[in-house]
């Protein structure tokens, strides 16, 4: 389904430590003006009488998406009241993403609902425990940041992790910064990169940014063991807690693949972290320390990535 609209967002900012390793923050969005919502669904008839008849009949699907339409004002004017209205009656009926929306629009408020993060959370959790990944997701940042739920990384992890495993990107983005800082979990590099990594393989440019610095940098001097490859498979760790530091487990310096993974993020389409300028940085002061062959294999790396993965 595609993402035409900005439905999250994250009030609280990421603690220090975190925010610094991050740079451009962890998971913060912007909210426009009008109401969140997702895209409408393939309707099974492209007539909004049709849709309507439905929606009236009590189809929940199709009073998810006649709401759609009216947030987004495709096929209709935009509404933000009868938006509303159509998401309620879905909700009611236990359709996930009724639920999910109207958990969005208390999550923002408006002029028609008024901002009210207990109600958001009711909303967000109903949907999360259907399989709901978005809303998994902004269950999982109302743990991380207290908002109507007392503050707890472990349950964030776990939501964050639910929405990860149904491949969300800005999830498995989330969920390795967690096991990179020990929030709600022990501190683990290598599953810090293999989160990263599943959301770079997916083209999200901060993923492949923080990825490339992660490779870039190497284990710490004083790390006494080392990850065997990037799989996490081979880890010797000394676990002193659920989030202390974990200083059995690092990831191996790569400047090749680093390089591959800064120059995908510096020349992405899309920049909306603004990491571009960052990237492209990091990636012209490893290029000046690679030799010419090493340099032939980033370009090659990266040429495969381009090809293997085409826009969409």
């Amino acid at each position: 389904m595609t993402r035409a609209y900005l439905k999250r967002r994250l009030t609280a900012m990421a603690p220090v430590s975190l925010r610094l390793f991050l740079l451009v923050g962890m998971v913060v969005l912007l909210v426009g003006a009008a109401p969140l919502a997702q895209t409408p669904e393939a309707a099974q008839d492209d007539s909004i009488e049709s849709l309507r008849t439905r929606a009236n009949a009590g189809d929940a699907a199709a009073q998810h998406n006649l709401g759609l339409m009216y947030a987004t004002s495709e096929g209709v004017p935009r509404d933000n009241a009868e938006a509303m209205r159509w998401f309620r009656l879905a909700a009611e009926q236990g359709h996930p993403g009724g639920q999910f929306s109207l958990g969005v629009n208390y999550d923002r408020g408006g002029a028609v609902v008024p901002q009210d993060d207990a109600e958001a959370v009711w909303w967000y959790r109903l949907a999360a425990e259907q399989g709901h990944a978005d809303a998994q997701f902004n269950l999982g940042l109302m743990y991380a940041t207290g908002r109507s739920v007392l503050q707890n990384d472990a349950k964030a992890v776990r939501w964050y992790r639910l929405a990860a495993e149904q491949g969300d990107a800005e999830a498995q983005l989330t969920l390795g910064s967690m096991y990179r800082s020990g929030r709600g979990v022990s501190e683990d590099n290598a599953e810090a990169v293999r989160w990263y990594l599943a959301a770079a393989e997916q083209g999200y440019a901060k993923a492949q940014f923080l990825l490339g610095l992660m490779m870039s940098a190497g284990p710490p001097a004083d790390t006494p063991h080392s990850v065997d490859g990037l799989s996490g498979a081979t880890i010797t760790r000394r676990n002193t807690g659920t989030t202390r530091r974990n200083t059995g487990t690092s990831v191996p310096k790569d400047a090749v693949t680093a390089h591959m993974w800064l120059d995908l993020a510096a020349t992405a389409a899309t920049d909306p972290h603004n990491i571009r300028d960052a990237a492209a940085e990091r990636r012209d002061r490893i290029w000046e320390g690679l030799t010419d062959r090493q340099r032939a294999e980033a370009q090659r790396l990266a040429r495969e990535w381009f090809e293997a993965h085409p826009p969409e």
